[in-house]
């Protein structure tokens, strides 16, 4: 109990040095939020190590995980100016401006601050994200940052108090660390505030309903999450292997209901909500295999390589949730299109760290550990201007995703698995 306890203390403290990140020179961000990361990730192994399910072990995880969250969330965005394109978003919707149209170069409004870069972009959210951008910026330019930041941090809470109880009485109860105590998330939820902690939000509501056999509920969960954020909707693969075709099409109906509702409600207002996905996904390499492929061998084997993992990825998953259950699947289902795309960057993977503890694999524990190393380019960004990350972060990360992906294929983590309902 002592290890947990001081496992607990220390996680909380190192989140609490956020902000006084936030206070370094712009180009020592990228060094010092990965060193924080580490540093965190220490903290959160001990505290797994040391943790066992009792009443108590639990109070101290959950409230060093409420105590990590709302420190970290002091800190102002500093490692992506995500969040100021969220709002700059939202208050065009509400000026009756598109942003799936207009760029904010073009943009005739003036009463509010453009975001710092990309403004030669228009936006690339789905309707619901654009909904609750919305929703922030009706606080204002100097308070919706922070309502954003509590959107995002109640977001976070809610996953790990779902988790916990998702896991209250399973097998894999002792895991409620990996969540709780994540660094990833942490980061992403309580500095970055990232969009992809909501869509995390509705895959472990969907997987909640999953476990009470409510499968149009699950997929109207899944569909409210690619309304956000398109990823949780690879859940659906394994939902299908795992409880059959019947089930598989009752979840696929209510996320695709649910998917059509809010692109018809946004093409009802008159908006283009397809915006510029195509054209982000055609320029950006960062973070994944194909992105080194595509720097080393160009686009035609990088190509071939994202056709090849998302394969291999989506028959792994098929195969693992049909023998153990979708959560079993769930993992290697987030992981194709991550792995698959062109870009990835480390607030992409919320949602696959909000898994970790219901369905372990090496594979999302090992990304979701390393992806914060391409953090790397921040402090190139700030120094230079120019967004040219290192191969190193590529080498390192993809080299033990291997690893991890053979540690899988050869099944020592299988028995962590819960069983096919």
């Amino acid at each position: 109990m002592k290890r947990l306890t001081g496992a607990c203390i220390a996680f909380a403290l190192l989140s609490a040095l956020a902000p006084y990140v936030a206070l370094l020179p712009g180009e020592a961000w990228g060094s010092a939020i990965i060193a924080l990361h580490f540093a965190l990730l220490a903290a959160s192994v001990v505290a797994t190590v040391g943790y066992t399910p009792t009443p108590k072990a639990t109070r101290w995880v959950l409230g060093a995980a409420a105590v990590a969250y709302c420190a970290a969330a002091l800190s102002p965005p500093f490692t992506s100016n995500d969040v100021y394109r969220y709002l700059w978003d939202g208050h065009s919707v509400l000026s009756g401006v598109d942003p799936w149209k207009t760029r904010p170069l073009a943009s005739s409004i003036t009463d509010w601050p453009a975001p710092p870069d990309n403004r030669g972009i228009a936006s690339l959210y789905p309707p619901g994200a654009m909904a609750v951008f919305a929703l922030a910026a009706l606080a204002g330019p100097s308070l919706g940052l922070w309502v954003w930041k509590l959107i995002v941090l109640g977001a976070a809470l809610a996953v790990v108090f779902l988790v916990s109880q998702q896991l209250r009485g399973t097998a894999q109860a002792r895991w409620l660390p990996l969540v709780a105590l994540c660094p990833l998330l942490v980061i992403e939820a309580g500095v970055g505030a990232h969009l992809d902690v909501l869509s995390a939000l509705s895959l472990v509501l969907a997987l909640r309903a999953l476990r009470r056999g409510a499968f149009v509920t699950a997929g109207v969960f899944l569909g409210t999450g690619g309304l956000l954020k398109l990823l949780p909707l690879a859940a659906l693969l394994p939902v299908a292997a795992a409880f059959g075709l019947r089930a598989g099409s009752r979840a696929a109906l209510g996320a695709l209901a649910t998917l059509a509702g809010g692109y018809a409600l946004a093409l009802g207002f008159g908006l283009a909500p397809l915006g510029s996905l195509a054209q982000f996904m055609g320029q950006w390499r960062f973070g994944t295999p194909v992105a080194l492929v595509d720097r080393l061998a160009g686009a035609g084997p990088a190509l071939l390589t994202s056709a090849v993992l998302f394969t291999a990825l989506c028959a792994w998953s098929f195969v693992r949730a049909r023998r153990a259950g979708a959560e079993a699947g769930l993992a290697f289902a987030l992981a194709a299109p991550l792995v698959a795309s062109p870009v990835a960057f480390p607030w992409y993977l919320a949602p696959l760290a909000a898994t970790t503890a219901t369905g372990p694999t090496a594979l999302s524990l090992t990304w979701v550990a390393l992806a914060p190393l391409t953090y790397e380019v921040v402090g190139t960004y700030q120094r230079s201007g120019e967004f040219t990350p290192a191969l190193w972060p590529l080498w390192v990360s993809f080299a033990a995703l291997a690893v991890a992906a053979l540690v899988d294929l050869l099944g020592p983590l299988r028995k962590l698995e819960a069983p096919n309902p």
